[in-house]
């Protein structure tokens, strides 16, 4: 069995929070994509934890995994001892689908989901992948697919043959898990669900994060910005605004309204 502790990287102070925030990075990193959020999010009473799956940056030894089923389940253990009241997850492009399919495994559980999910640059999980899978071509391949696909591969890493090697492993193992995932039929979260978008994404469109709204039974909101697949990085302030302001919603009694 894997360690649970090894899956969360948690904030450096400890406080009661007014919700905790679980952040899934996108395929081929780590949690380090999500640096400053936890800082940014203190004032506002957010606690931010990270999921740190094998494979990358500080478990860069262990073997990745491949199947979203393990990944849900192992993430699903690693949360629920951490939850205490009101939290939420946030989700970019497989991290999106990720924590999905873990606020489903959690609900399986123990009944306990989310209050809110954030989604990011994801097509809604019950929509046909549209794209040819490339997780099984040669690294040299599967980069040069990558990169025209979805951008994001700083110049200096793809001439950076030793860092490709290790960083290769991972990226396959996450398209491996986006490619093969299988959506299955279940009834709609209780958990408001917030999708973003890139006006210039692509790769994902505006209406395939629409489709996301059958998914909850609660609140829905929709907002598209500025950027690309990457938005993640140029707009963190708008979503760290936005998810501010899902946690102050928490003390009021429409709290479990989405927010825009």
């Amino acid at each position: 069995m894997r360690d649970r502790s090894s899956w969360i990287v948690r904030p450096s102070d400890d406080f009661e929070p007014l919700m905790s925030l679980f952040c899934f990075p996108y395929a081929g990193v780590g949690p380090s994509v999500y640096s400053g959020w936890a800082e940014q999010l203190r004032p506002s009473g957010v606690k931010v934890f990270l999921i740190q799956l094998p494979g990358r940056e500080s478990r860069l030894r262990e073997d990745p995994i491949c199947t979203m089923g393990e990944i849900a389940g192992a993430a699903a253990g690693a949360i629920a001892p951490l939850v205490t009241g009101p939290f939420a997850f946030y989700g970019h492009s497989l991290g999106a689908k990720i924590a999905f399919e873990t606020a489903r495994e959690m609900r399986r559980r123990s009944g306990n989901a989310p209050d809110h999910l954030f989604v990011s640059a994801s097509i809604a999980p019950h929509l046909p992948w549209p794209y040819a899978p490339m997780h099984r071509l040669p690294g040299e391949e599967l980069l040069r697919e990558v990169q025209h696909r979805y951008g994001g591969i700083p110049e200096p890493v793809l001439r950076e043959r030793d860092l490709l090697d290790l960083l290769l492993p991972g990226l396959r193992a996450d398209l491996t898990v986006l490619e093969t995932y299988s959506y299955i039929a279940q009834p709609p979260l209780h958990s408001a669900i917030t999708a973003f978008g890139g006006i210039y994404d692509r790769s994902v469109t505006e209406a395939s994060l629409l489709a996301w709204r059958v998914l909850t039974q609660s609140a829905f909101a929709i907002r598209m910005l500025p950027g690309d697949h990457f938005f993640l990085h140029s707009e963190r302030m708008t979503l760290i605004k936005t998810i501010a302001k899902a946690a102050a919603a928490l003390e009021t009694p429409a709290s479990l309204a989405a927010v825009e």
